[in-house]
């Protein structure tokens, strides 16, 4: 799995989208979520999992925390996803669909809220 921020080039820019992947891959994000839902961790750098290829050095630390706050720009390309367990289980169900199987051509977007939007899709396109 690819993560890359685009910070214009499209209506929906700025975003970040993690693409390439497939539903192996999903199910590790599903369970990195998952864990993340079920306060098994409380933080998770994704772009140091040895299944994430960070493109241009992209960062996106996901945690959890009490107040759902989205992502939140920390420097060029470094960004935090900050969710409640509630809202982690919501974004888990929402990849539910790659891990059966990760068809080029379909996408979802994973939140829409904070500095960017964040986006999975197999082939990188939206």
């Amino acid at each position: 799995m690819k993560i890359e921020f685009l910070d214009s080039g499209s209506p929906d820019c700025p975003l970040i989208r993690l693409y390439a992947f497939d539903s192996t891959e999903a199910v590790r994000l599903r369970e990195i979520l998952r864990a993340l839902s079920d306060g098994a961790c409380e933080s998770f750098d994704l772009h140091n999992d040895p299944s994430v290829e960070a493109v241009d050095g992209c960062q996106l630390t996901l945690q959890l925390r009490q107040t759902d706050s989205g992502i939140i720009r920390r420097g060029r390309s470094t960004f935090n996803c900050v969710f409640t367990a509630g809202t982690w289980r919501s974004i888990a169900a929402l990849v539910e669909p790659f891990c059966e199987s990760a068809t080029p051509g379909y996408y979802q977007w994973l939140t829409e809220e904070g500095d960017a939007l964040l986006l999975l899709s197999p082939d990188g396109g939206w």
